[in-house]
Parts: structure tokens; sequence; C-alpha cells
């Protein structure tokens, strides 16, 4: 193996590390509510999740590689359910890593700004990934599976399952104060 493959693998792998929780962290900040959804939906246990989105993710990659041999179009609709796949599931492991980031010691702290348990979960779930053969393989795939299960769960349940949202009011700027000589202009004598 030449050097250059050697480090072709290794840009790859690089670029997927930070790939992922910079998904994971977009989503949180897009879908604030479906990623908080998601990680209550994680509290009930991992294995539910896994059971539920292998049919769903099965079918979808089936599906996609289908599409892929029907050529131009085909291709371009393949391109079109892979994507909404990857990017559905990350949604439902973004919920997944605010799961874990909730639960690590000192998650509290990051409690009122959604994006930093995602942030930690998912620096979390990096570290796993890079396993050699374990990470590559079982973690990674199992992490897209269970988000594409909590998902197609999220989906199959609709808007019942939704929770009320967050109330909370914009932050009013403070008046702005007028400086001394701007204060005796405007008072009357």
């Amino acid at each position: 193996m030449l050097f250059a493959d050697t480090f072709k693998i290794l840009l790859i792998a690089v670029s997927v590390i930070i790939a992922l929780p910079s998904i994971w962290i977009f989503s949180s900040v897009v879908y604030p509510d479906r990623v908080r959804r998601a990680a209550d939906h994680a509290e009930q246990g991992l294995w539910r999740w896994l059971a539920w989105g292998i049919v769903p993710f099965v079918l979808l990659v089936w599906l996609s590689t289908a599409l892929l041999q029907g050529g131009g179009p085909g291709q371009l609709l393949s391109a079109a359910v892979f994507t909404a796949l990857v990017l559905g599931s990350n949604v439902g492991v973004a919920g997944l890593a605010m799961r874990l980031g909730r639960s690590m010691p000192g998650g509290d702290a990051a409690a009122d700004v959604p994006w930093r348990q995602v942030r930690r979960g998912g620096l979390l779930l990096t570290g796993m990934y890079l396993l050699p053969l374990i990470g590559w393989v079982v973690i990674l795939f199992g992490s897209m599976v269970m988000g594409c299960g909590i998902m197609t769960r999220m989906l199959l349940r609709g808007r019942g399952d939704r929770r009320p949202a967050e109330t909370t009011s914009p932050a009013v700027p403070p008046p702005i104060s007028r400086g001394p000589s701007d204060s005796a202009a405007v008072s009357p004598q």
C-alpha cells in the first residue's frame, strides 16, 4: 500500500469523525424539538430502537441500491433516498448523543444549552467510533440503525407525542441611555 493510499484512508476517516458531530449539532440547532424528543425516546432503552430501526433501515438501503440500477433518474432518486435516510437517522443519533451528554457527569451544567449536551455526547460517541473494527462496523452502523428506529417511531406516533413548546420571551434590550450632554439639550428650561 502506498503512502498516498494510507493518507487517503486517514483523510476519509478524519472527515467522517468531523462531519458526524457537525451534523448532530446542526440537527439540534435546526430541529431542537425533534432532537429533544429523540433524546427522550433514547432514555427508554437502546435495544428497543435497534429493533425498531432494522427493518426501515434495511428497506431504505435496499430501495436505494435498487434505484441505483435504474440509470440516470434512478440514480438521482437513489441519492435522494440515501441522503434522506442518512440525515433522518442522524437526527435520531443527535438525540442519542444528547441523551449521552445528559447522563455524563457534569451534564447538568450544559442543560441550559441543548447543543452542548449533543457536543458532549457526540464526542463520546465519535470516540467509540474510533475503536478498530467494533467501532467502525458495529457501533457506527448500530447507532445509525438506532437513529432510524427513533425517527421511525417518532414519525409513526405523529403529533400526539409532542411536548408543549417551551415559551420564552425574547430578550428586550435595555433602553438607550443618553449622556449628560444629551439630557441637558432635551430638558426644557
